[in-house]
């Protein structure tokens, strides 16, 4: 191997005789042709002697440089310093100052001696590239086992990250489907459940159902708890204390997340769906009931067994829907299997194998229960042995089937600190569980009944469960109460579950429910009322009305006379301090009937309402900015009561406002999007409410703000189907003179009346309706609306002003800076413009016959021609005809019937090839150009044609994920961009350039000068580089949060198309097509 050292002095000798070649060639007149040569010479000698050098440093101590013959390089670099040395010597200057003399006026070369130094010159060069091109393949093999090597990593880090990508989107995918999640549930039955129980049902009867093949018991209904195992199987359990567990919706989207860990191809049905009820303002809707059960049935068919399980389901208000959809997939499916638990039959026998778990059935599993208790029990286990065999026997024989009085026998017996007692008690059990409910009210003190009455009666009816701190400011508010300071609060938080005696019970995260669905059914019993405990009867006719009461009285109360505040964090502080704040704010009028309405109620009502009068309107703002907190104040003052009490569907008190102000504007503008209440109601789906309105003038043309739409093209949704039929009653009109251009001249009262063009956030992803009810909160009145049609949020009317523009922009995203809904909106004009622009040139050019599409004009009469299969597109996404289902919300379907075609776009009216959809989906947007810098402060806010360029230019300009600090000493500038900083170290530390250089007749390199001292240009490049620790980061249009700036990327991304692809749709309306 050659001495890095030696091939550096032979550098510094080739400098040397150039400085010398250069001086003669300053003050010798005729050398420059000749120094010009050699000089040459040397130049290609130094560069090929610095590639020896750089090859010469090993990366590691394990790379070096292979060579096949190392003495064949030494031979060479002795021979290149000899020929060095012989043109020093012959340019060294003389001793005697007469000889220096004569060098300086007289080249010293002969015409002979020049001519050999070139010949020697000349093969030194090609000995030394000799050396390196008889090593080339070894070299290229090697370089190619490492690319390969690195390609295989790279390979299996990409897949690493996309299964990554994809687990996070399954999680993500099954908690849409399954908000309400079982397994907490099933773990805690799970530890409860003893080892030997439940053999007479597991080892006989579920075998001999799960594998029977009669279609007609396909159903086993089992009145009491079982377990069961299958090839597919998904449970649940419904709660009578948690409301999301009865909703049919959450019930089967767990079903089938479930079935999917078995099936996954059965996700492939609802991923679509998931992305198209994508919306950025409301999340996600819910899954429609009709799309699970269609799932199941095309995926599930076959013959895997299937067993679905689902427990307690007469727990469940809305069972029957559940039974409806079970029915369905049983009719398709021959290999599904269906275990229901229940307290009372919900099938015939005609359907369903029932099974009535009876006191004989299950006898042997309350003895082993009554066993384990009295071996376990801090205080039972003490007994001696035969009063455990007394105790077992009697609790055996008194049991009649009921686990539950099991149960608080045993706890009762518990509670007793002497023998005496637990005798005498055995003597004195209740008969039956009602019973027993019986004698633990009784020993509830007098003076608590009213406080434990009040609990029961909120956990048994509230429409969510309550924290502790919540229910203990419910029992406390009186029916006249006007302020709740510190003298009417509990002393203790927790004395309430002291008081209940066991009957209520607080959860692992704090909320209270009742101990057993048994509880509400004794206090809502009739044997109650005539029993010694009659004071605790619960009315579940009367219950939701006192609810309703309980929480105005609430909101009425002088704590909250001070009206709405200015930030945040008086909001959030007000709640902290007043628990009950938000249950009662987002659910009293749910607990109403608004038909039902008594003059007290309408008094209680009003008290709300005519706060509003009060400074920051009082109690009305209070609830006002409860519901929505991110609501500016300027529309609490101006909104009128009329709205709100025609979104919650509250017919009396819309009568009542109606009939006390005849005067009052219909059609005022109200809540976030200025709506009006026509059109809440309609959209919350009140058509008692929508009825009364257009009785009393209410203007059912007016389009919402929001939407651009009037009520007449609302989504074709069950919930819309008793308010469409209101509406198609409603006489024919001429167009109101504020209606928007293009509207209806008549009433769309036929099912052939033209629909809008437009589609709205709620339709689906794909360009086609989704028929399902949107989830929104329990008063959340604005959120609905906004989602419906808020892609569309222009009037075809509107003048495109940047005024209009901007309104929109804060419309949809108050929560944007106001620098950037300015940048936003001036984007919209100038986006206005340019489509306008294109649509007018090639308007005038169709008049003037010179559109250069030539036979591809549509509007000349051409038309689009089509393309033959490129073999990369026959394989990836579709050709054929094009749908809907294949663009994104917002682009227009191309003017062919399929794909590949050449046709001319409707957009910028090029002729262009398109082989798939998504080539089309990209051009249509880089005619748009939806995409904008979202940092305020940016110093180039330009839109993109490309979201790739604003991914990349947000990333690498402002969100700085990695970046480049120069090590150097005294330096320590940064890079956001690789190459910029490669560059650095080039120019300002004279690095190698890493790129090749050509048109010589061998490589050369720039070597790093010596004095430097430093590794080569790539390794500083790795050690230079950073990058930032990935967080959370807020949406700045919708306030999500989202884990990381690359997920925050594709979520902007979705505002700004959802925000500028319906300006094509605007052109269209204005311009003209």
């Amino acid at each position: 191997m050659a001495d890095p050292i030696s091939i550096t002095s032979l550098i510094i000798e080739v400098g040397r005789i150039i400085a010398s070649l250069m001086n003669y060639a300053k003050a010798v007149r005729d050398s420059r042709p000749d120094a010009r040569k050699l000089s040459e010479e040397l130049f290609a000698l130094k560069g090929i002697l610095e590639h020896i050098s750089a090859q010469s440093e090993p990366l590691s101590k394990s790379e070096e440089l292979g060579l096949s013959d190392p003495e064949f390089l030494a031979n060479a670099l002795v021979r290149t310093n000899e020929t060095l040395q012989s043109l020093l010597f012959d340019l060294e200057e003389p001793v005697s100052k007469y000889k220096r003399l004569k060098q300086k006026l007289e080249w010293p070369f002969t015409r002979e001696k020049f001519n050999s130094h070139l010949i020697r010159l000349e093969r030194v060069k090609s000995c030394l590239i000799l050396v390196f091109t008889s090593d080339s393949n070894a070299l290229n093999r090697d370089l190619h086992d490492k690319l390969t090597d690195l390609a295989t990593s790279l390979e299996e880090n990409l897949k690493v990250r996309n299964d990554e990508r994809i687990s996070t989107a399954h999680r993500d995918l099954c908690r849409w489907l399954a908000p309400s999640s079982p397994t907490g549930v099933h773990l805690r039955a799970s530890n409860a459940r003893l080892d030997q129980t439940g053999k007479w049902f597991i080892d006989t009867i579920f075998k001999e159902w799960l594998w029977g093949h009669d279609i007609y018991q396909q159903i086993l209904f089992v009145l009491g708890k079982s377990h069961a195992q299958g090839v597919a199987f998904g449970y649940f359990y419904c709660s009578f204390g948690d409301v999301a567990s009865q909703d049919p919706k959450n019930i089967l989207g767990s079903l089938l997340s479930q079935l999917s860990e078995s099936n996954p191809s059965i996700l492939e049905s609802i991923w679509p769906l998931y992305e198209a009820k994508t919306n950025p303002i409301v999340g996600r809707y819910p899954v429609d009931i009709a799309d699970i059960e269609d799932a199941i049935i095309k995926h599930m068919s076959g013959d895997q067994p299937v067993v679905l399980l689902v427990d307690a389901l007469n727990e469940s208000c809305q069972s029957e829907n559940i039974k409806r959809s079970f029915m369905r997939m049983l009719s398709k499916l021959s290999n599904l299997r269906i275990l229901l638990t229940g307290t009372t039959d919900m099938f015939s026998c005609k359907h369903a194998s029932i099974i009535n778990v009876n006191s004989t059935i299950i006898k042997d599993d309350i003895d082993t229960f009554i066993r384990f208790t009295l071996q376990e029990d801090a205080m039972l286990k003490n007994l001696d042995s035969k009063l455990k065999d007394q105790i077992s026997e009697t609790i055996s024989q008194g049991a009649d089937g009921s686990f539950r009085w099991v149960q608080l026998s045993l706890e009762s017996l518990s509670s007793l600190r002497t023998v005496g007692k637990i005798r005498e008690a055995l003597q004195t059990l209740p008969g039956t569980l009602r019973e027993t409910y019986a004698g633990i009210l009784q020993r509830i003190p007098a003076s608590d009944w009213e406080l434990s009455r009040a609990a029961f009666l909120w956990l048994s009816f509230s429409n969510r469960s309550l924290t502790l701190d919540e229910l203990n400011e419910a029992v406390v508010l009186g029916e006249t109460s006007t302020l709740l300071d510190e003298d009417m609060r509990l002393v203790s938080p927790g004395i309430l579950l002291e008081i209940c005696q066991g009957l209520i019970t607080q959860d692992e995260v704090g909320n209270v429910n009742l101990a057993h669905a048994s509880v509400k059914d004794f206090l809502t019993s009739e044997w109650i009322r005539s029993s010694g405990v009659q004071y605790f009867t619960l009315d579940p006719a009367s219950a939701g009305k006192y609810l309703m009461r309980q929480c105005l009285n609430y909101l009425c109360l002088d704590n909250f006379r001070s009206g709405y505040v200015h930030s945040i964090d008086s909001i959030l502080e007000r709640e902290r301090k007043n628990s009950l704040l938000q249950y009662a704010a987002h659910f009293w009028a749910s607990h109403s009937e608004s038909r039902n309405f008594d003059g007290r109620d309408h008094s209680i009502v009003n008290k709300l309402l005519s706060s509003r009068d009060l400074l920051r309107c009082g109690n009305y703002g209070v609830w006002v900015q409860t519901i929505a907190p991110d609501i500016d104040v300027e529309t609490i003052e101006t909104t009128h009561p009329l709205y709100y009490a025609a979104s919650f569907g509250l017919v009396s008190v819309v009568e009542a406002i109606i009939e006390s102000a005849p005067d009052i504007d219909l059609d005022a503008p109200g809540g976030r999007f200025g709506s009006t209440p026509l059109y809440v109601a309609c959209w919350r789906g009140n058509h008692e409410v929508v009825d009364l309105l257009l009785q009393a003038g209410a203007n059912p043309y007016r389009p919402d703000p929001s939407t651009g739409l009037t009520v007449f093209f609302l989504p074709q949704r069950p919930k819309f189907v008793r308010t469409k039929e209101i509406l198609s009653r409603v006489p024919v009109k001429q167009i109101h003179s504020d209606s928007p251009k293009g509207m209806l001249s008549e009433s769309p009262r036929s099912d052939t009346s033209p629909q809008p063009k437009r589609r709205a956030l709620g339709d689906d992803i794909k360009g086609q309706k989704v028929e399902s009810d949107n989830y929104k909160g329990p008063l959340d009145t604005d959120i609905g609306q906004r989602a419906f049609g808020s892609s569309s949020a222009l009037l075809p009317s509107t003048i495109p002003t940047l005024e209009k523009f901007l309104a929109q922009v804060m419309e949809l995203y108050p929560r944007l800076e106001p620098t950037l809904a300015q940048r936003l909106a001036q984007e919209q004009c100038r986006r206005y413009e340019r489509l306008a622009g294109m649509r007018q040139k090639h308007a005038q050019d169709i008049i003037n016959h010179s559109c250069r599409s030539a036979r591809h004009c549509i509007a000349l009469g051409g038309d689009a021609a089509s393309t033959p299969h490129r073999p990369e597109s026959m394989s990836s996404q579709g050709v054929g005809s094009p749908s809907a289902l294949d663009f994104p919300p917002g682009v227009p379907l191309p003017p062919v019937r399929s794909l590949p075609a050449q046709f001319e776009c409707p957009i910028c009216f090029e002729v262009k090839k398109f082989q798939k959809p998504s080539d089309w989906s990209k051009h249509a947007q880089e005619d748009v150009r939806p995409f904008t810098c979202t940092f305020p402060n940016c110093r180039d806010p330009k839109t993109f044609k490309r979201k790739a360029d604003w991914v990349r230019h947000e990333m690498e300009g402002h969100r700085r994920s990695e970046y480049w600090a120069c090590s150097f000493p005294e330096c320590g500038l940064t890079f956001d961009r690789k190459d910029n900083f490669i560059q650095h170290l080039v120019r300002q530390h004279k690095l190698s350039e890493p790129k090749i250089k050509r048109g010589k007749p061998f490589l050369i390199e720039q070597l790093v000068p010596p004095e430097s001292n430093i590794e080569t240009l790539w390794e500083i490049v790795e050690q230079c580089h950073r990058e930032e620790i990935s967080h959370e980061e807020r949406c700045q249009f919708c306030g999500d949060i989202l884990r990381s700036g690359r997920y925050l990327m594709v979520h902007l991304g979705r505002h700004m198309e959802e925000l500028a692809m319906p300006v094509l749709e605007m052109v269209n309306q204005s311009v003209g097509s």
